[in-house]
């Protein structure tokens, strides 16, 4: 059913105009998250919940104002209340950021914001470039619906601010280790990092970039002395007849260990192929017509004709056991 009727349905005036405080409250701060109305408001007093109530039924007061207030009130916010607060909108951004880029990232965030291993920005950073990735991916079906989505994506992008400002309590410093001095005013991240750096607070390398001692230096091409040129750490114009993306394979027609010396031209009969067999013998792979042996010298018919005669004279030379033996027969 719809709120706006459900609150008409209320007998009393006065529980219908909580109930719409309640219910505008639901739609500027939590969107798509679901609490039971006396929850949401539980740890503010009285005074407190009279004023952002007013606020909110102000069309004149844009929603950032309601945000900033809210975070004022809970700045201001002491004890037993104070905590109530912060578990509440705790619990409201995982559900929202659940809600809005899946399970999957509300766990990693959460992860993170226990971890402790990184920066409030970091992960503020990381929140915000998730959320883009998913309004980047507007499909065609979006686009006809263009003024909805730019309002949705407007909801959201203010309902984050909240949770960047209590639940990651992140409050919107650029901080980048030395690197940079300037952050994307959306993502948190950090922009044009020095030094060959990389990453949402200039942490890390740049690509083709690896870390020495703190400092960020290009990767050297590792081609085994084949090649002194890369990219992207792929060799290139690969010398020695290598090839490979470290130049680590000998190329068609030879043969040896790449990594550990120039490969040798196979010793077969038009630049053929060739490969150490089980006996570790060179082997060429693919003889010419007329040709066999592991080498391919020795001509094809000369072989057959000799294996022919091998077999004609074991099939008719007699064995000198059985001449012993034929002897002795006729000896009795």
């Amino acid at each position: 059913m719809d709120l706006n009727k459900s609150i008409f349905l209320i007998p009393h005036e006065e529980d219908r105009l909580t109930a719409d405080h309640y219910g505008q409250f639901c739609r500027k701060i939590y969107r798509l998250v679901k609490f039971e109305q006396t929850d949401l408001f539980s740890w503010m007093n009285a005074r407190q919940k009279i004023q952002l109530a007013e606020m909110i039924k102000d069309s004149g007061i844009e929603d950032e104002q309601v945000y900033e207030k809210l975070y004022e009130i809970f700045n201001q916010t002491k004890g037993e209340a104070r905590e109530e607060a912060d578990e509440i909108i705790t619990l409201g951004c995982r559900q929202f950021i659940g809600n809005i880029l899946g399970d999957e990232i509300a766990e990693e965030i959460e992860d993170m914001r226990w971890s402790r291993n990184v920066s409030s920005q970091y992960i503020a950073a990381v929140l915000m470039m998730k959320n883009q990735e998913l309004e980047n991916s507007a499909d065609e079906q979006r686009k006809e619906k263009q003024e909805e989505e730019e309002d949705h994506t407007t909801r959201v992008r203010e309902s984050l601010s909240i949770c960047k400002r209590i639940y990651l309590d992140y409050n919107g410093s650029c901080s980048c280790n030395g690197f940079s001095d300037t952050c994307d005013s959306t993502t948190h991240t950090c922009q044009m990092c020095s030094e060959n750096r990389a990453g949402h607070q200039c942490e890390s390398c740049a690509k083709d970039f690896e870390m020495i001692n703190s400092t960020c230096v290009r990767r050297s091409c590792q081609c085994n002395n084949h090649s002194e040129k890369c990219s992207g750490l792929i060799c290139q114009e690969c010398q020695h007849n290598t090839v490979g993306e470290q130049c680590e394979l000998c190329a068609d027609g030879f043969y040896g260990d790449a990594t550990q010396g120039e490969c040798k031209q196979c010793p077969c009969p038009k630049s053929g192929e060739c490969s150490i067999n089980s006996e570790n013998i060179l082997e060429c792979s693919d003889c010419p017509v007329g040709f066999v042996g592991i080498s391919c010298d020795i001509d094809s018919k000369t072989y057959s004709l000799n294996l022919s005669t091998t077999t004609i004279f074991q099939q008719t030379t007699t064995p000198m056991n059985n001449i012993n033996n034929s002897i002795e027969d006729n000896d009795v």
